[in-house]
């Protein structure tokens, strides 16, 4: 696993219920789609608030 997957595995083992993660299009986005196909982490993506951002919610580890 890269450097980055695993910074994001590590946010998301942090995150409380009913936080979100925001990623930013691109490297980070396909890096989170890869965990979460890989069964890492469970998580719903949706819209982010920034023009070029996504955001991770309901996720679980």
């Amino acid at each position: 696993m890269d450097e980055l997957k695993e910074h994001l595995l590590q946010q998301a083992k942090s995150v409380k219920e009913g936080q979100s993660i925001e990623a930013s299009l691109g490297r980070e986005e396909e890096a989170f789609d890869e965990l979460i196909a890989e069964g890492h982490i469970s998580a719903k993506k949706v819209d982010g608030i920034g023009e070029n951002t996504v955001e991770y919610v309901d996720i679980s580890t």
